[in-house]
């Protein structure tokens, strides 16, 4: 969904106003990278499934703390150069284990903001990385205009 409706903003000729930070962590088939073209991506090098790839708690904390070191320089190089419309996907990623005030501060510097988030109950864990995912998407919601539930 996320893909087509920034297509469809390309279509439009805004492509070069269009900055897509991908926090897809692409692990056994889960978090799907966006492939658009025509538009400003910044995608962290290296990216983890926490509760994929965790043989326990600590490791599925340590992972989530490793991908929000990784993603947070992004976010701060958005603040610094902002484009008027933002697409995060797959912000679970960086809300596990990082500070969502800087998140909310890059989607402030956009006019708009599309952004994915896992808000399920498939990927369940028992260390807590569940609830915190649940709330934070939760509190993301209340801050945007518009919620689709898919």
């Amino acid at each position: 969904m996320t893909e087509k409706i920034v297509n469809t903003l390309i279509t439009l000729g805004l492509g070069s106003q269009i900055t897509i930070i991908d926090l897809a962590p692409c692990y056994k088939g889960v978090g799907l990278p966006l492939d658009i073209k025509g538009v400003k991506i910044l995608r962290p090098t290296k990216l983890y499934a926490p509760r994929l790839m965790g043989k326990n708690c600590s490791e599925v904390w340590k992972f989530a703390k490793l991908n929000a070191d990784h993603i947070k320089p992004l976010l701060e190089q958005y603040i610094s150069n902002p484009t008027p419309i933002l697409v995060v996907n797959d912000i679970t990623i960086y809300l596990h284990a990082g500070d969502p005030m800087l998140l909310y501060k890059a989607i402030d510097k956009s006019i708009l903001f599309i952004g994915n988030a896992y808000y399920g109950i498939k990927l369940k864990d028992e260390c807590g990385l569940w609830e915190k995912e649940k709330l934070l998407v939760e509190e993301l919601s209340r801050r945007v205009d518009i919620v689709w539930r898919l």
